[in-house]
């Protein structure tokens, strides 16, 4: 509301029921006058033309905690008691109200002219502020009824106005990437730049030490960043087997804000650098044996690196799949058996443990055995010889002269063998007899002819010494 704008609304302004009230008001007319907070909307606070006429001004200074002395005047004057509003506003140079400062009811004010008031302003203005407006309106009964009448926009320049006061810019950048990494992998950092401050910023760039190329798009930053805009750029870095591990990347962001501050944010991100790795170990035992013999492989996979493995599977040759375990932990070991049985021939077999990492990579390792048959057991034909006949009945024995004569000095005993009787095969078909080596009827056959010859040489000795 500016001053001579004549009677004009209040606009913009609340309700102030719970707003300042009575506070900074006072009478300098003599009682019976009271002053009460009031409800009423300032913004009611109609100003038209009015007769009678009110008119409502002042010729103090205005700074902070001043008093300020108004002056009501009632043209013609009031011949009964009357009572008045007054609202007091806080406005910019455009006549924008920025604030109610002080809103109150005058009651019981006596006959006559009008009245004197004060209203004491507040320490400190609302930013902004450059003047001080007031607004009254009389109610009835005022010289016999009728409507309100209301007054003038009384407005006076702050002496000290309050400059607003300039926001300072501000910047905002939050960066993202992978959680892994491995040595040799390309990893992608993600930039987001924000400008969360109520003013526009300038000269907008963002640097980061560790991308192989400035951060794309490139150069492609806004000339002027205006309050919530928000950019993204990425870059990417190969990972070296010099990197620290975490490998962490900061990364910056400035700008200029209007005053010619410069504003920077920084922001950043850790990587873990990864080094998947297994191993495994497989036993048997027994390692020989008849075939057929029962044996138990034992697995023994470890995670030898720094990452957990899920999941991890063991394989093998012979036995297939051995062991699926949900996850290993990195140094730790688990055992797995499997039982099996040794075969007819020596069998090597090869096992393989495989686990997988957070990022899909996998690593393996293997381990062998060899099971071999003992054989000659378990009904297989021996290697060596077969074992010896011993006979039980029928061994040779040594004969003696049939007579007790002189012996012949010429002769000397003949060794006999003593006739021998095979045991009776008990109808057993020569066929379904364990084979235990070579064919003994040739043997049996020459053993009888030899034996005819001698008994042919003892007669006919005999003979000759008769």
């Amino acid at each position: 509301m500016a001053a001579g704008a004549g009677l004009v609304a209040l606009p913009g302004l609340a309700a102030v029921a719970s707003a300042s009230g009575t506070t900074g008001f006072g009478v300098n007319a003599g009682s019976p006058i009271t002053i009460a907070s009031t409800s009423e909307d300032c913004q009611s606070y109609v100003v038209g033309a009015s007769t009678p006429k009110v008119t409502l001004d002042t010729n103090s200074i205005f700074h902070s905690s001043a008093g300020v002395d108004y002056t009501l005047t009632l043209d013609p004057p009031a011949t009964s008691t009357y009572n008045t509003r007054v609202c007091v506003v806080a406005e910019d140079k455009t006549g924008t109200v920025l604030s109610t400062l002080g809103e109150a009811e005058f009651d019981g004010i006596p006959a006559g002219g009008g009245f004197d008031f004060t209203y004491t302003l507040p320490s400190r203005f609302p930013d902004g502020s450059t003047q001080v407006c007031a607004v009254a309106k009389t109610q009835e009964p005022v010289n016999g009824g009728g409507a309100d009448r209301k007054s003038n926009v009384e407005c006076q320049d702050i002496a000290d106005p309050v400059q607003p006061t300039p926001s300072a810019g501000e910047i905002g950048l939050s960066e993202s990437g992978p959680q892994y990494a491995h040595v040799g992998d390309t990893v992608t950092y993600t930039f987001t730049v924000t400008n969360p401050g109520s003013v526009a910023l300038t000269g907008v760039s963002l640097s980061d030490p560790e991308c192989a190329a400035a951060p794309s798009p490139a150069g492609d930053y806004p000339s002027t960043m205006e309050p919530g805009a928000t950019y993204t750029y990425t870059c990417t870095h190969v990972v070296t087997a010099g990197d620290h591990d975490p490998l962490v990347d900061t990364s910056t962001v400035t700008g200029t804000d209007p005053s010619g501050t410069t504003v920077t944010a920084t922001a950043d991100h850790s990587v873990t650098i990864i080094h998947p790795a297994i191993a495994l170990t497989k036993t048997v035992s027994p390692a020989s044996g008849a075939p057929g013999t029962s044996v138990t492989y034992t697995f023994v996979v470890e995670n030898t690196g720094d990452i957990v493995l899920s999941p991890v599977t063991i394989t093998d040759d012979q036995l297939g799949t051995v062991a699926v375990l949900a996850g290993l932990e990195p140094g730790v070991s688990r055992t797995v058996t499997k039982a099996s049985s040794i075969g007819t021939t020596a069998t090597t077999a090869a096992a393989i443990a495989t686990g997988t990492d957070p990022l899909g990579r996998k690593v393996t390792a293997t381990a062998t055995t060899t099971t071999t048959p003992v054989l000659g057991s378990a009904g297989q034909p021996p290697k060596g010889p077969g074992p010896s006949t011993t006979a039980s009945e029928g061994s040779p024995k040594t004969a003696t002269p049939d007579s007790p004569k002189a012996a012949n000095p010429d002769s000397s005993p003949v060794a006999v063998p003593a006739a021998t009787t095979a045991p009776a095969a008990a109808n057993v078909p020569r066929s379904a007899l364990a084979f235990t080596g070579a064919d003994t009827a040739p043997s049996l056959l020459a053993g009888g002819l030899a034996i005819a010859v001698g008994a042919a040489l003892v007669l006919l000795s005999r003979r000759r010494r008769s």
